[in-house]
């Protein structure tokens, strides 16, 4: 299926004029009658229809799909970014997402304030200490705070 024929059936299945096309993504109207000369647009007008038509821009570009090929993909990521759109609209995301923001930035004070006490401790207890922590994953932070108080760690 040619891009003329995806914008063509795009617009149909919307409603929509060329006119209106063309005022909703900033293009004139002579630029759309190109692309449905066989023309293709440039990559800013592609991502604008994509948006416009809740489209993939791969699904766009893809030549080498037939009508049907092209209407099943497009009812799959309809259907997939519908069913997206009411899971991320549920109260229960939100609330999980706000907490997952909380709870980085609780941990992430509470650590910097553990290597602060950390890197205050003599050498022969905060090094040990210091390897422990980075043995868990935490070894950028670690090495910054134990730099700052003249101390180094070893892998």
């Amino acid at each position: 299926m040619l891009f003329s024929e995806k914008i063509r059936y795009l617009m149909k299945q919307k409603g929509t004029t060329q006119r209106a096309l063309s005022e909703k993504i900033g293009v004139n109207q002579p630029t759309i009658s190109r692309w449905f000369n066989g023309q293709e647009p440039y990559s800013k007008a592609l991502s604008r229809l994509s948006e416009e038509f809740n489209v993939p821009v791969e699904l766009l570009q893809s030549d080498n799909l037939s009508e049907d090929e092209f209407i099943s993909k497009l009812y799959i990521f309809s259907t997939a970014s519908e069913k997206i759109t009411t899971i991320e609209s549920l109260p229960i995301c939100e609330k999980i997402s706000a907490l997952e923001v909380q709870h980085k930035k609780k941990f992430s004070e509470e650590y910097k304030n553990i290597l602060i006490m950390l890197s205050m401790l003599p050498d022969e207890y905060s090094l040990p200490l210091a390897t422990q922590l980075t043995k868990n994953g935490m070894i950028d932070m670690a090495q910054d705070v134990l730099f700052v108080a003249g101390k180094s760690i070893t892998k």
